[in-house]
C-alpha cells in the first residue's frame, strides 16, 4: 500500500513538471513571437501609416485632373460635385493602400531630384487627417526591382516601393460614381423571393 502511494505521488510529480514544461514552453514560443514581431516591426520603413477611417479628405491626380473628396459623416462626397452617389467600398479599396505604406528602401543620400522622376512630378496623393495633411509625389519606375519612388511633398528622404501608388489611385470620377444601373442590380440582389405555396398547391392539384 505505501508502495503504491509512493507510485501515485511520484506520477503526480512527473505531470505537474510536464504541465510546468508545456507552460514553460508555451510562454517562452510567445515571447520569442512577440520579440520576432517587434524586430520586424522596428524594422520596418513606413512611407505612410494610418487608420483608414481617421481620413477626412483625400485628393489625386489623373491625367492632369485633380479629384478632391471630403468626408461627411461616414459618406464621402466629390468637392466637383457633392450631388453624385460615390462608390464607397471602391473609395475604402484605395485609400486601403495608404494605410500600410512600407518601403524596400529609404534613400537619404542624393543629390538630383531629376534621377527619381521628381523634377516634374504629375502624380500627387494626399489626404487629411485631424493630425494634418501628408502629401505624396510618385517618381520614376526602377524596372530592376518593379518599385516606385516616392517622396513627401515636404521633401526629406525618397523613398522605394514594391507598392503602385499611382496605379491605386487612377480611377476617373465616373468609375467611382455609383450609376443607376448598379443601384437597380444591388436592389435587385436584396429582394427576397417569397414563394407562393398555396398557388403553388393548387396549380399541382389542377
Amino acid at each position: 500500500m505505501k508502495k503504491q502511494k509512493i507510485q501515485f505521488i511520484v506520477i503526480l510529480i512527473v505531470l505537474a513538471v510536464l504541465i510546468a514544461a508545456t507552460f514553460g514552453m508555451k510562454w517562452y514560443n510567445k515571447n520569442k513571437e512577440e520579440e520576432k514581431t517587434a524586430e520586424e516591426e522596428a524594422s520596418t520603413i513606413y512611407i505612410s501609416k494610418v487608420d483608414v477611417d481617421t481620413i477626412t479628405a483625400f485628393s489625386y491626380e489623373v491625367d492632369h485632373v485633380t479629384y478632391t473628396f471630403t468626408k461627411d459623416g461616414d459618406t464621402w462626397t466629390y468637392d466637383g460635385d457633392t450631388s453624385l452617389d460615390m462608390d464607397e467600398e471602391a473609395i475604402d479599396s484605395m485609400l486601403a493602400t495608404l494605410s500600410s505604406l512600407t518601403a524596400i528602401e529609404e534613400i537619404s543620400d542624393y543629390t538630383d531630384l531629376k534621377e527619381f522622376g521628381f523634377d516634374q512630378p504629375e502624380d500627387l496623393i494626399s489626404y487629411t487627417t485631424s493630425e494634418g495633411s501628408v502629401s505624396l509625389f510618385v517618381g520614376n519606375k526602377n524596372d530592376t526591382l518593379n518599385a516606385y519612388y516616392i517622396i513627401s511633398a515636404d521633401g526629406g528622404s525618397i523613398y522605394l516601393t514594391e507598392t503602385s501608388l499611382a496605379d491605386a489611385f487612377s480611377k476617373t470620377i465616373e468609375e467611382l460614381t455609383v450609376t443607376e444601373d448598379a443601384e437597380r442590380t444591388e436592389n435587385a440582389e436584396g429582394t427576397e423571393t417569397v414563394l407562393d405555396t398555396e398557388s403553388v398547391s393548387e396549380s399541382t392539384e389542377e
